[in-house]
């Protein structure tokens, strides 16, 4: 999310609300590593990439629709099984899960407003997205101290997410976790750590 702020911020002026489509799991060879990420807005602007080229057309065509409110916050799969998978050009070999939802890049949502805290203050935190089921797409944000901002539309949810967060800030991947039965997105924020030479 880090690479994409200041493009949020420059689109936000015109329309704050946008499709965020992640990677969020991966299988054999594929071109972009979980984590990867791209913004579209609704005139069709990009930034970023999920997949270094070959699945962007589809990509923007699904977050186009999931904008006009024609499709539900989901996954999508493709892999070289899939018909599509030709189509859109991933002939690697792999399978590549893109998470696909909607954001509002105006201050508005309390987990993207404390994730933009967290990184001016450079302070851990992970930023947790349901990716199935009926609360897909909510996200809520678990600083350090394992508080939570935001909800992932559950008290279940909610109390899951520090403990999901908790392991993957210490590994500083992303990736899925199981939360009271659902699947769950974690995105680390880890600082930096600044290195001094003396």
């Amino acid at each position: 999310m880090r690479e994409l702020l200041t493009t949020l911020d420059e689109w936000a002026a015109a329309d704050p609300e946008v499709a965020v489509a992640t990677v969020v799991r991966t299988s054999g060879s594929t071109p972009r590593p979980v984590g990867a990420r791209m913004a579209i807005a609704r005139d069709g602007r990009m930034a970023g990439s999920v997949s270094g080229g070959c699945l962007e057309g589809a990509v923007v065509e699904e977050a186009l629709s999931t904008l006009e409110g024609r499709a539900a916050p989901r996954v999508l799969h493709y892999g070289i099984s899939d018909e599509l998978g030709w189509e859109v050009g991933l002939a690697c070999g792999g399978t590549v899960d893109v998470l696909l939802h909607t954001m509002r890049w105006d201050g508005s949502d309390p987990a993207l407003a404390a994730l933009r805290d967290a990184l001016a203050e450079k302070r851990a935190a992970a930023l947790v997205t349901v990716t199935d089921g009926e609360h897909a797409g909510r996200t809520a944000l678990v600083d350090e101290d394992g508080s939570l901002a935001g909800s992932l539309g559950s008290a279940a949810l909610d109390a899951g997410a520090a403990a999901a967060a908790a392991g993957r800030l210490d590994s500083g991947q992303p990736g899925v976790e199981e939360v009271d039965g659902v699947a769950v997105y974690v995105e680390p924020h880890v600082p930096r750590p600044l290195l001094a030479v003396v």
